[in-house]
């Protein structure tokens, strides 16, 4: 017998992934990414490094294989292509489902179950996330690891046992449970009547415990929102969640109306078949199917207590208990007779058919987002490059591309370049308040004319197409726009405001700007004449040191008002009726005060500090 026909058969699932996931080299990056991507930034001397692979970050973890040294090394090896990350992780998984069907004939005593197996999990749809998106390696690195481990286990290998245990802490905190499922095989294996790997298992715990004392003394103690742990009667709906999503296609409805009924009766047989089998079994006194049902428990629980985050591929190790269960009863059922192997067949057959089905449409969902994030993160690059220094204007950001990433930061990468949406850009935006909100993205459409009017930015439009500058055909829109050419508001310590300050003014400070005994303001002209004119500031103390200031407001050369300034160090804010200027284009508006400041040192003459003007 060739040494290709001894193991042939552990290409099978492989090669089945591999067909199923050709999409994902070709896909780019998304979300969380960004984030390690940028690791390299942080890394300025050696101690850096130190900080960067093992500080706690994201409730209190650390998972410097899994996410810190895959992401620093890969990036500053491959920089922002992302085909050697994919391929590294389709790799691991490759890896993955070799232990998979390799343990499952072991346990099962039957190539055909361990096959069975490793296909069925790897079809399942819970996988597409962790083998899709780069940043989901850990779950792929730590199931590399337990299975590993397991394996070296079941062949007597100690210590390589312990080297894949150790190493799977790096990769992903569910590595706690392996004590309890190398603990439950022992207990039930026949060939161990001595106890003797029982005895073997204990020690397995020491590692287990400490790591988790740890890890909760590093996790913040008012951890809220989608990682809060809760422990109530939530936990049982919470596994009944997962429980669907790992026994079939279950969500072929999100894909395609016309399945979804079909996908929900799949499940529910599959899941009737799984536990008339499982009962079977154990009036039997075949203990195996126990030990895939704990299999499954075990590393489905540590993630029953975050009710506000029940996220599909955080069941992915655990799905591979029933994906054993079920390749097992396969080969069970075809040696039982005719109408169970039809029976079984079929609902295989279903099962499989319903679940590429849905692998096929999420693969496709990940590499559409992240290719359009792709173009847009080259295209920002391209626009820099041709104009170092400038602010981006980005029109036709849809709600779809903005969570492909944009609260992670990903243009920081490109050396933090300011990004805002083209004025009116963020209606349909879903963004989270934690992460900061749609605000740091806002512009209005005078601050946008007057920043390509000067030079200090481009215009972006994005499409499904790709990306291209549009700055001068989106200048002309934004002058034939009233909100970009009226100017009813003004922030004095604004740079770009500077055309509308007569030229006695001071150049700003601190996001103030002084001005000296008189100075002018040119603003757009009422649009009512109920509105009024307002204006803020600040009352140096050393201006009001030999008494109150009087300030006079004059329009157009009219006076409108006068106040007195008395209280010295603190900000003031007056208003005042304007006449009916409502048929001028804009008016010019006159502050004079009665007594400035001349420092010694200074030969500036230093009145007020003013913050902002507005008309309403």
């Amino acid at each position: 017998m060739t040494r290709f026909s001894r193991y042939g058969w552990l290409a099978i699932a492989p090669a089945f992934a591999l067909l199923i996931y050709w999409r994902v080299p070709l896909s780019w990056f998304a979300n969380d990414d960004f984030a390690w991507l940028g690791l390299p930034l942080e890394v300025h001397r050696a101690r850096d490094l130190i900080e960067v692979l093992f500080a706690p970050r994201a409730q209190g973890t650390v998972r410097f294989l899994g996410e810190r040294l895959f992401f620093l090394v890969f990036s500053v090896v491959f920089g922002y292509h992302a085909l050697p990350y994919h391929l590294f992780a389709l790799a691991t998984w490759c890896g993955d489902l070799v232990l998979a069907a390799l343990i499952g004939e072991r346990l099962t005593n039957s190539k055909a179950a361990g096959v069975l197996g490793a296909v069925f999990w790897t079809a399942s749809s819970i996988l597409v996330t962790p083998i899709a998106w780069v940043s989901a390696y850990n779950e792929l690195l730590c199931g590399f690891c337990i299975l590993m481990a397991f394996y070296a286990r079941l062949r007597g290998w100690r210590v390589t046992e312990w080297i894949a245990y150790l190493a799977g802490f790096g990769a992903l905190e569910v590595i706690v449970v392996y004590p309890a499922i190398a603990t439950l095989y022992a207990l039930i294996s026949q060939q161990n009547r001595d106890r003797k790997d029982v005895r073997s298992a204990l020690p397995l715990f020491i590692p287990a415990i400490l790591f988790t004392i740890l890890h909760f003394l590093l996790i913040p103690k008012n951890a809220s929102g989608y990682y809060k742990v809760e422990i109530d009667r939530r936990i049982f709906s919470t596994l009944l969640q997962y429980l669907k999503w790992c026994l079939g296609p279950s969500r072929l409805f999100q894909l395609t109306a016309h399945w979804g009924r079909f996908g929900t009766r799949v499940m529910w047989i599959t899941a009737l078949a799984l536990a008339l089998f499982v009962i079977r079994q154990l009036w039997r006194r075949g203990a195996l199917a126990l030990f895939f049902c704990g299999w499954f428990l075990f590393l489905v629980a540590p993630v029953l207590v975050l009710p506000y985050h029940v996220t599909d591929y955080y069941a992915s190790l655990a799905e591979l208990g029933l994906a054993w269960l079920a390749g097992w009863a396969m080969v069970v059922a075809w040696r039982t007779g005719w109408l169970t192997r039809g029976f079984a067949i079929a609902l295989a057959a279903s099962s499989l058919a319903g679940s590429v089905r849905e692998d096929d449409g999420y693969t496709r969902w990940y590499y559409r987002r992240s290719i359009r994030m792709e173009a847009l993160f080259f295209g920002i690059e391209d626009s820099l490059r041709a104009h170092p220094g400038s602010a981006l204007i980005l029109h036709g950001v849809d709600n779809d591309l903005f969570q492909t990433g944009f609260q992670d930061e990903p243009f920081r990468l490109l050396g933090f370049p300011k990004v805002y949406f083209a004025p009116g850009g963020e209606a349909g935006i879903i963004a989270r308040e934690d992460l900061g909100g749609v605000a740091p993205f806002l512009i209005s459409p005078r601050q946008a004319l007057s920043m390509i009017a000067n030079n200090q930015a481009r215009v972006l439009g994005v499409s499904n197409d790709g990306v291209r500058d549009i700055t001068r055909g989106y200048q002309v829109v934004l002058r034939a726009d009233p909100r970009a050419t009226r100017i009813d508001a003004l922030d004095a310590g604004d740079p770009n405001a500077a055309a509308s300050f007569g030229p006695t003014w001071f150049p700003p400070e601190g996001g103030f700007r002084w001005m000296p005994k008189s100075a002018t303001v040119r603003m757009s002209a009422p649009q009512d004449a109920s509105q009024r004119l307002y204006l803020t500031g600040f009352a140096p103390g050393p201006v009001l040191k030999s008494g109150p200031v009087s300030m006079t407001v004059l329009v157009d050369g009219s006076e409108v008002g006068k106040s007195v300034i008395r209280a010295p160090n603190a900000q003031f804010a007056f208003d005042f009726a304007l006449p009916d200027l409502t048929d001028k284009p804009s008016i010019e508006i006159t502050i004079e005060l009665d007594k400035v400041l001349r420092a010694p040192s200074d030969n500036r003459e230093l009145g007020m500090v003013f913050g902002t003007f507005s008309i309403r």
